[in-house]
């Protein structure tokens, strides 16, 4: 099954901000560089697999690697918490 978007517009075309809010607040590896760019201290929700945390977009990679390093837990996936999404849709 295919769908057809009217009007696509690239996501690299985007600000992160909308590029964000495009994926629905969900943050991707590649995503972050520009975020602690734009704000080092955007707040970041990860998703692991036996627990969640927030950290400064500046901290996350390092985070991430704690939680993975021994291969016990795992990273589910990375968003902008939604008491911070409002606010960063209109940044």
């Amino acid at each position: 099954m295919s769908y057809h978007t009217p009007n696509p517009e690239p996501l690299s075309q985007l600000t992160i901000q909308q590029k964000v809010v495009k994926q629905h607040g969900f943050v991707l590896s590649e995503d972050l560089p520009e975020i602690i760019e734009h704000n080092r201290l955007t707040p970041i929700l990860v998703r692991c697999g036996g627990k969640r945390f927030t950290a400064p977009a500046q901290d996350v990679e390092a985070m991430i690697e704690l939680v993975t390093r021994d291969g016990k837990d795992y990273v589910r996936d990375a968003s902008i918490p939604a008491d911070y999404f409002e606010q960063w849709k209109n940044l």
